[in-house]
């Protein structure tokens, strides 16, 4: 029975990128939902331990929650200024890549002396100037 090949890290990566990263978003936001969880109930526990007025750590827990919003915020913005920097550099890097390789097509046709589709057009432009010529000095 013939062995089944395995694919690499690097295609699976390529591949599952975009699924990663929405994975990794749903792990995030559950890891947040459950400590979440675990503060409320620690905070409970202590002001019943403590016997703080609830009043007191509501004013503080909205205080909390206010800096919490701002501090999130803050966090988006950065994150999109941060996809939007990543949006330009693919799109420069894509640019490039795909000079590099036209550069490289162009040497790979010139080193096995095939003419390129400029050359063979001036070519084409060429004879039928010729023809002209030829084809008007004998009516």
């Amino acid at each position: 029975m013939a062995a089944r090949k395995k694919a690499t890290h690097r295609n699976a990566r390529r591949v599952r990128g975009p699924v990663q990263l929405k994975s990794a978003w749903k792990e995030t936001r559950r890891a947040l939902k459950s400590a979440e969880a675990t503060v409320g109930r620690r905070v409970a526990a202590l002001v019943r331990r403590s016997g703080l007025k609830p009043r007191d750590v509501m004013r503080q827990a909205e205080a909390w929650r206010v800096r919490l919003d701002k501090e999130s915020k803050r966090a988006r913005q950065r994150v999109a200024a941060g996809l939007v920097e990543l949006k330009q550099r693919t799109h420069r890097d894509r640019r490039m890549l795909a000079h590099a390789v036209d550069q490289a097509v162009a040497r790979a046709l010139a080193a096995l002396n095939i003419p390129s589709r400029h050359e063979l057009q001036q070519l084409s432009r060429r004879v039928e100037q010729l023809t002209a010529r030829v084809g008007g000095g004998r009516r």
